[in-house]
């Protein structure tokens, strides 16, 4: 079974990214990744499709106001109800230095007792979800910096690793989105070797301006009909009503 992207330039040559996988949107800041991610979620909700929302850093006004930003001449009000949205904020500030009441007027030192720790928090959001859904995990790369202070990384390789397995059993398609380089290149393939796909996102000299290009590195079930048309990358562009857009196509002959 296919879950579609809801970018239909894409879901027309592969048909949808197979359930019960896990997904990672690799992206030089900017290129379009998180775009991407917006508009499979909006695209998804339209055509009644359930998405699950998870954000380490981002309260619901935050994320609210990315979301009709990114879709400016587009009424999303109706759509983004349907969103099943959970804010981690608290849960990842709370041992930081970050004050607490910014996200809670009435937060003191004492509510930080007894608090469970972010992948604590994203199991019981996962164990939440229902099967042959969408669910988006904002961002990897909020939990790879923690992964190096407060939590250990082998911590975090084995949350990702078990993650996979309930991903298969519940069929769910999962996306989040890792920060090229945000880490060293053993630890970001450490991270890449466990997903099902990899969908690059990097800026691109054209002429006398950038461009935005994406690619597929690794995509289950789909690659080889990628490749069967030679198709190597994708220009891509930000629309105001829709949201990521594929512009053209680079072939390999």
């Amino acid at each position: 079974m296919k879950i579609p992207t809801g970018i239909e330039f894409l879901d027309a040559r592969i048909g949808g990214i197979y359930a019960g996988t896990f997904n990672v949107l690799l992206e030089e800041v900017g290129a379009g990744g998180y775009e991407f991610l917006m508009t499979v979620v909006q695209n998804n909700l339209e055509k009644g499709g359930r998405v699950f929302y998870a954000s380490l850093t981002k309260t619901d006004d935050m994320f609210r106001r990315e979301f009709e930003l990114i879709f400016p001449k587009r009424n999303v009000g109706e759509i983004f109800g349907k969103i099943s949205f959970r804010s981690f904020a608290k849960t990842y500030f709370m041992r930081s230095i970050v004050p607490l009441y910014w996200f809670e007027e009435k937060a003191t030192i004492f509510s930080l007792k007894g608090e469970k720790n972010v992948l604590e928090e994203l199991i019981e959001f996962f164990d939440s979800v229902e099967s042959e859904s969408i669910c988006v995990v904002d961002s990897l790369t909020d939990l790879v910096r923690i992964a190096r202070s407060r939590l250990s990384w082998n911590d975090l390789i084995d949350f990702l690793m078990g993650l996979k397995v309930l991903i298969q059993r519940r069929k769910l398609v999962v996306y989040t989105i890792l920060t090229k380089d945000i880490v060293d290149q053993k630890q970001q393939e450490d991270i890449l070797s466990i997903a099902d796909g990899i969908i690059v996102f990097r800026w691109k000299e054209k002429g006398d301006r950038m461009v935005r290009v994406m690619f597929v590195r690794k995509l289950i079930g789909v690659s080889p009909l990628l490749e069967k048309e030679g198709i190597i990358a994708y220009e891509t562009r930000i629309d105001p009503e829709r949201g990521f857009t594929i512009s053209s196509v680079m072939r390999v002959i």
